[in-house]
């Protein structure tokens, strides 16, 4: 094999291994453009008519080298979600712009942290396994983090809900508002509070604080860079970070088994 020709396969070779395939399709797109200062014009064409020989012979290595290319981004963003993940969990397992419930927080070694839109009916249907969760076992505590997508109704819904926390009534609210099943307008969250016993007027006005508009800000924020991008997302967590796995959607039997896997892990 000569030299240019070993060259040209290395080419190939490099392209259709995915390590240079964006350079390599812009040189594809760009004729002009030269491979190298070693090359004569000649040689560059020749080396050119060589690569696109081996795309005409072999034209699964294109496909080849895009699932090559997919499998490493899709490894790269993995990595990275989870070190996200890891850097916002001391956040996202707090309080902060947030609800945290459990039958005993401070024994807590789990969080079940969800992201969750008071009009999605997912979310809704995982309200039985939400308020279990609550209340059933002291090793695991549940954050409630607003992540309103929806409508436009849904960041008001989230707003009143934050709202609720200053009376001491988030639970309540958010359950009296998962259990609506039309859209849930400022007037529906009203009367709601006005049910549950809260200060109807007092919550309108802490509503309106801008510090929930920009907690609800921060948890969008947050929940893209971890992944999460639809609601409900539910990322399960050993306190010591040892463990921590998203599970996007309501998938029951994947959040139980997480669940198990994180306390395994914390113990």
């Amino acid at each position: 094999m000569n030299r240019m020709t070993a060259l040209a396969a290395i080419a190939v070779g490099a392209a259709f291994a995915g390590l240079a395939f964006s350079g390599f399709t812009r040189g594809v797109a760009q004729q002009d453009a030269p491979i190298s200062d070693e090359f004569s014009a000649d040689q560059e064409a020749a080396i050119r008519a060589i690569v696109a020989d081996y795309i005409a012979r072999n034209p699964e290595a294109v496909i080849d080298a895009l699932n090559a290319y997919s499998a490493a981004e899709d490894a790269r963003e993995a990595e990275r979600m989870s070190a996200a993940q890891k850097d916002a969990l001391p956040y996202l397992a707090s309080d902060d712009g947030a609800y945290v419930a459990g039958a005993d927080i401070g024994a807590a070694k789990v969080a079940v942290i969800e992201f969750f839109d008071y009009h999605c009916s997912f979310c809704k249907r995982a309200n039985g396994l939400v308020r279990e969760l609550t209340a059933d076992d002291p090793s695991v505590k549940v954050v409630f983090r607003e992540f309103p997508i929806l409508k436009e109704e849904s960041e008001l819904a989230a707003r009143y809900a934050l709202a609720a926390r200053e009376q001491g009534k988030y639970l309540e609210m958010h359950f009296a508002m998962m259990d609506e099943r039309g859209t849930i307008t400022e007037a529906r969250a009203i009367e709601l509070a006005a049910e549950l016993g809260l200060d109807a007027d007092r919550l309108k006005r802490d509503a309106g604080d801008a510090k929930l508009r920009k907690a609800l800000a921060r948890n969008y924020g947050v929940a893209k860079d971890i992944g999460v991008d639809g609601t409900p997302g539910f990322l399960i967590a050993a306190l010591d970070g040892s463990f921590i796995q998203l599970v996007p959607g309501f998938r029951p039997d994947e959040i139980k088994s997480a669940i198990v896997d994180a306390k395994k892990s914390a113990s």
